[in-house]
């Protein structure tokens, strides 16, 4: 089966270099690889160059966002599947030989589970089975979301409208047109914390969240308790998160959650981490049943 993965970038010197090697590591042969670039002004076109004999397509030029460049590597794509990585993640090793065999080969959307990854810790998150909670919140990890090029031809692509939501957009979207969706439990990709709707969402993707779900036939004023009850808990845990950080009396209790079964310790993350050297042993990832 052949896969397409797209990779949007802009400016994105500090971390393109982790991706594209996640991805060649795969050595997935019926792999295409597309990296979008937005006209970056760092050192990013220089990293990509390094690679061009093993990337399919490399396009640089502004673009009107990320709706925008996800949109463009989309039509260029040939695959069965797409998938979008974005430059600050990673797709886990093994990943796209565990979507070809735990693919039903006819699901419009295929969704796996990611390791969402800050500097402090990591944790496993899964794609939610009860599409309903799109209705409220991006319940699939799109990160680690792969969807067939005939859904996009016949549902449509990413809405330019969104600048941090679109991804939300699209899957309710699907799902309420009737799209199939199929959740997988393998862990595809590595979700590196800092783009751009996690780094402020309160003014980001939550008024956006707000607005699709308005959209989608929500009133609103429950879409405004949602959206003020994200905003809370975005700020109540910050500042918990500050106050057990910094206070030595809670010192040991921040310490011992980072550390507890919620998360992921490093020795089993390290297990899911691709390199570019050619060997895919799959080790330790035996000791997991997705």
């Amino acid at each position: 089966m052949k896969l397409s993965i797209i990779t949007p970038v802009y400016n994105g010197e500090k971390s393109i270099e982790k991706t594209i090697m996640s991805i060649l590591a795969q050595n997935y042969d019926g792999l295409e690889y597309i990296i979008v670039d937005g006209g970056s002004t760092d050192g990013t076109l220089e990293i990509i160059k390094k690679y061009e004999a093993f990337i399919s397509n490399i396009i640089s030029e502004k673009d009107e966002g990320i709706a925008d460049a996800y949109n463009k590597g989309i039509k260029l794509a040939g695959g069965e599947l797409i998938g979008i990585i974005a430059s600050d993640d990673e797709l886990t090793r093994g990943a796209l030989k565990a979507l070809a065999e735990q693919y039903d080969g006819c699901s419009d959307v295929v969704s796996g589970s990611l390791i969402r990854k800050n500097q402090e810790r990591c944790k496993l998150v899964k794609s939610d089975k009860n599409l309903e909670q799109l209705r409220t919140h991006t319940s699939i990890a799109h990160p680690a979301t792969f969807i067939r090029k005939d859904a996009y031809e016949k549902y449509g692509l990413y809405s330019l409208k969104y600048h941090c939501a679109m991804d939300r957009e699209l899957l309710l979207r699907y799902f309420v047109c009737g799209a199939s969706f199929q959740i997988i439990e393998y862990p595809l990709t590595i979700f590196n914390v800092g783009g751009i709707s996690t780094y402020n969402p309160v003014k980001s993707a939550y008024p956006e969240d707000r607005q699709i779900s308005i959209e989608y036939g929500m009133g609103k004023i429950h879409a405004g308790i949602l959206f003020w009850k994200a905003v809370s808990h975005f700020y109540i845990c910050k500042g918990l998160k500050d106050i057990m950080a910094n206070i030595p009396a809670f010192r040991f209790f921040y310490q011992k959650y980072n550390n507890s079964k919620v998360f992921m310790r490093e020795e089993e993350i390290m297990c899911f981490v691709n390199e570019w050297n050619g060997d895919n042993d799959e080790g330790c990832l035996s000791d997991y049943n997705f």
